[in-house]
């Protein structure tokens, strides 16, 4: 919802830059604010969005096929840590909107503290991708079979 949100932002934005008469001097502002929303607002959102949902699932595919299909590992949804990828939504959804209000007032001290902000919220996300990746390669495929035959003659 949050990237929808910037995108509705950024058209609204891209909108009025459209129909504006010539000579108008807030386009470039406008501009600026436009290519955050449209750009950091939409698309990385989009991105962190969507990789928080494939990667638990490629985390469980490979992990399944690495039991030899014998040993279910957690649910996609239990495989990522939950309060941290709460911290990094409100990282992100302050981050943008100070950076997209610095960048348009000229603010150098609020562009930088919304920089350090996302740049926060990529390492954390980084810290949440490797959780969610030591279920995939805890044991590498092929390892501790014996345990696997045990499972599948109990299986059987």
């Amino acid at each position: 919802f949050a990237a929808l949100g910037y995108l509705a932002g950024a058209t609204v934005l891209g909108l009025a830059m459209l129909f504006a008469r010539e000579g108008v001097t807030w386009k470039l502002d406008v501009a600026i604010v436009y290519g955050v929303f449209g750009l950091l607002g939409f698309l990385a959102q989009m991105i962190a969005g969507m990789g928080a949902r494939l990667l638990p699932m490629f985390a469980w595919m490979h992990s399944y096929a690495g039991s030899r299909y014998t040993r279910l590992p957690p649910a996609p949804f239990e495989m990522p840590l939950r309060r941290l990828q709460v911290g990094i939504l409100a990282i992100w959804q302050g981050g943008i909107p100070a950076l997209a209000a610095g960048l348009y007032a000229g603010n150098p001290t609020l562009v930088r503290i919304a920089a350090w902000g996302m740049l926060a919220a990529v390492g954390l996300g980084a810290i949440n991708n490797a959780a969610v990746l030591r279920h995939a390669f805890g044991r590498p495929p092929g390892k501790d079979h014996a345990a696997d035959e045990k499972s599948l003659m109990i299986n059987d």
